[in-house]
């Protein structure tokens, strides 16, 4: 399965999940900031992509994608917030977003950071698996 064609099937089910219309869609929109996506759409939104494509990608799994291979605890510090390493890893992964990271960023700014292409990218390792 090609990336066009996963886009295809988030652009169907975010459509639908969403409320949003499909040309409002793009790869670069973010998920929470553009589509008005909340924690639990996302979730759903992974679980009916799954189910059209026939793989699971899980929050959990999203997540430990974000972190690049850091474990929870080196990539949070004590109070909760990013880590130098955890900050590393967003400006790599991330350097669109990155000036728009705080200094202090905690675990439910991450989901902002989530847009289309990632979740694309995401999809298109499951299927290529």
């Amino acid at each position: 399965m090609k990336k066009e064609e996963i886009f295809e099937v988030i652009k169907s089910v975010a459509e639908d999940a969403l409320d949003v219309e499909s040309d409002e869609i793009e790869m670069s929109s973010k998920l929470i900031e553009d589509l008005d996506a909340e924690s639990l759409d996302i979730i759903d939104l992974l679980f009916k992509v799954g189910k059209e494509i026939d793989v699971k990608l899980s929050m959990k799994e999203v997540q430990e994608s974000i972190r690049g291979g850091l474990s929870e605890d080196e990539f949070f510090d004590d109070e909760g917030f990013v880590s130098e390493a955890g900050m590393s890893i967003l400006n790599q992964k991330f350097p669109e977003f990155s000036k728009d990271l705080s200094v202090q960023v905690r675990t439910k700014d991450l989901l902002k950071l989530l847009d289309v292409s990632y979740l694309v990218d995401l999809f298109y390792e499951k299927v290529s698996e």
